[in-house]
């Protein structure tokens, strides 16, 4: 998350910006520490977006890592009653930002064309990552883009072409190329010829994109990532990549995609294939299992069934698959069973059978999310049988105390998400047992000051959520006899401002999230 200049630091219920001075000490009633309360706000300080030019100059820029310069109309939405856009780029001088800014890797401007006239270039070989948005690539921007020696990725979102050539910046040694939102068959897209050996990855995002650019692309012939997002392309556009023998990582996204287009693919060396498809479905699956070497498959807003997954048996390689909206069932488990490989699995969507029957069979997983609103107790005899799990993710589901006992004898498990259900403290008490677990997510539960008590013994706890949750001072108690905890939330709960401070006893603490809380 990107921090907002003149950010507010809340210690404890004191709130101080940069200009401003110190938050008064602690209460005489709490003990000093040499060891002071971490920061109550996770935002981070390496990571900067602002609105007005003039925000820049009550920022610290020695340690800024990424910088947001959103200065265009599009990214002024929702703070205009807080900037005047008449002055938003008067005083930005990248020239003087550059010298600022000694850490800088990555950089977005959108608008502010005469700034990036006057001082782009001044960035030189540091930039790693750049943004335009909402200018013109004429000449002089071309001109300052081909002085940024080290980039590595490049990303131009509502940039207009101008009849100025593209030939300078043949010399940068770019890897990445995100082109988005352009105008209908932009001539931006020739710039895709310009590194047919160093593009690594290319991203074409916007019906802008079409036929036209993917015979320019056919010329890539180092990629191995590409997205289409959103386009115009189909599978007649699809022939292009073809010979991209390098190509490995494939994402599709649209109307345009359907059964077929897989098979545009099927002779390259595709190991991630992500399709975000409305018109794929089991005959778009039968067409997938020609590409072997798959090892990472995600499929949202499609229409394959269950029963379709009877094609993925022939990927042998399969160790994810992400699968969205759709309602496997038993059928579907049973097919997925036969994944030797198969490690990671992530399904939501409602569903008709809360039991989840089959998925017990699937005991290779290592990570299982389950966002089914429907899931319920009666899932539990399944998930114990899946002892190999290091990861699971049941937030938001309908699981509660009676279902967490299927999961004391889960001992591998690092992380587990129990956000938005109906566990509350008594079901708590089969998690102690859970000694390898480190990251614990509880929050918007009914979990009370008795539920905590059973966290006492995990002492590989280094994340724990617990905002929203109704746990007062009295579990401040526990919370300090987790040495280990490095990122704590107790936001919106019933914690006071006098408990909190005891948490300076926790030597590892980093993040503390304490909006909400009493005093």
């Amino acid at each position: 998350m990107f921090r907002r200049a003149c950010l507010a630091v809340s210690l404890l219920a004191s709130v101080a910006c940069k200009d401003e001075p110190p938050p008064p000490p602690p209460s005489p009633s709490v003990e000093a520490s040499p060891i002071p309360l971490p920061r109550t706000v996770s935002e981070d300080p390496t990571r900067v977006v602002v609105h007005h030019a003039d925000e820049l100059a009550s920022i610290d820029l020695h340690e800024v890592e990424v910088l947001d310069l959103a200065m265009s109309p599009a990214d002024q939405v929702g703070f205009l009653d807080r900037i005047d856009p008449a002055t938003v780029c008067t005083r930005l001088d990248l020239v003087k930002l550059a010298a600022q800014t000694p850490a800088l890797q990555e950089l977005r401007i959108s608008g502010c064309q005469g700034a990036v006239h006057a001082g782009l270039g001044a960035f030189g070989d540091r930039l790693r990552t750049l943004e335009l948005a909402d200018l013109v690539l004429d000449g002089v921007t071309i001109g300052n883009l081909a002085r940024l020696g080290g980039l590595r990725s490049l990303t131009l979102t509502r940039i207009e072409a101008s009849l100025d050539p593209m030939l300078p910046l043949k010399a940068l040694p770019l890897q990445e190329l995100v082109l988005r939102d352009l105008v209908r068959d932009s001539d931006v897209a020739l710039m895709l010829d310009l590194w047919p050996k160093s593009l690594r990855r290319v991203v074409l995002d916007g019906e802008w994109a079409s036929h036209k650019a993917m015979l320019t692309l056919a010329r890539a012939e180092a990629l191995e990532a590409l997205e289409l997002r959103n386009t115009r392309v189909g599978n007649f556009s699809l022939n292009q990549i073809k010979g991209l023998l390098r190509l490995r990582d494939i994402t599709f996204e649209g109307d345009t995609f359907n059964d077929n287009s897989p098979q545009y693919f099927r002779e390259l060396p595709v190991v991630r294939f992500s399709c975000s498809c409305r018109k794929l479905g089991d005959g778009g699956l039968r067409a997938l299992r020609h590409s072997e070497a798959i090892r990472r498959l995600e499929l949202r807003d499609t229409q394959v069934t269950g029963a379709g997954l009877e094609s993925l048996e022939e990927l042998a390689h399969l160790e994810t698959l992400i699968m969205l909206d759709r309602d496997i069932g038993e059928e579907g488990f049973s097919h997925l069973a036969m994944l030797s490989k198969l490690e990671e699995l992530e399904l939501s969507g409602p569903i008709a059978d809360p039991s989840m029957t089959g998925l017990g069979a699937l005991t290779s997983l290592r990570f299982l999310r389950l966002a089914h609103p429907q899931l319920d107790d009666r899932a539990a005899p399944q998930l114990a049988l899946l002892t190999r799990l290091e990861v699971l993710d049941l937030g938001g589901t309908a699981i509660s105390d009676e279902g967490l006992s299927a999961l004391a004898g889960l001992g591998s498990l690092r992380t587990l998400r129990l956000d938005h259900t109906r566990v509350t403290n008594r079901g708590l008490r089969h998690l102690e047992g859970l000694h390898s677990l480190e990251v614990l997510a509880l929050q918007s539960t009914d979990v009370v000051d008795a539920g905590v008590t059973h966290l006492a013994g995990l002492q590989s706890l280094h994340t724990l959520r617990l905002d929203g949750t109704l746990i007062t001072d009295a579990s401040i108690d526990t919370l300090v006899e987790l040495r280990g905890l490095q990122r704590l939330n107790l936001a919106h709960t019933v914690v006071s401002a006098e408990g909190v401070a005891r948490l300076r006893e926790l030597p590892e603490l980093e993040v503390l999230e304490l909006a909400g809380i009493r005093g």
